[in-house]
């Protein structure tokens, strides 16, 4: 927490900072731009890693995360309500 500023992450502040400058990225380079893909590869990750605990607990991985992603088909085509 810093005064005047509020609560901060490096992760939310580096975001913003990084946003700001993504439309300077279509100027990579192959090399540069495979080293952005390795960071959203790497961002990807970190966002699954909630995930990580229902799979190892579950008795069948497969079966949980197709039973998740038929649940969320349904929700996306009830028009995002739940069904009673």
């Amino acid at each position: 927490m810093l005064p005047g500023y509020g609560s901060f992450t490096l992760r939310e502040d580096g975001g913003d900072w990084a946003d700001t400058f993504y439309p300077m990225l279509s100027y990579l380079t192959f090399w540069l731009s495979a080293g952005k893909w390795v960071v959203e590869g790497i961002e990807t990750r970190a966002q699954l890693l909630d995930s990580d605990g229902l799979l190892r607990n579950s008795s069948d991985p497969y079966m949980m995360v197709r039973e998740a992603y038929f649940q969320r088909h349904d929700f996306i085509a009830n028009g995002g309500s739940l069904k009673p």
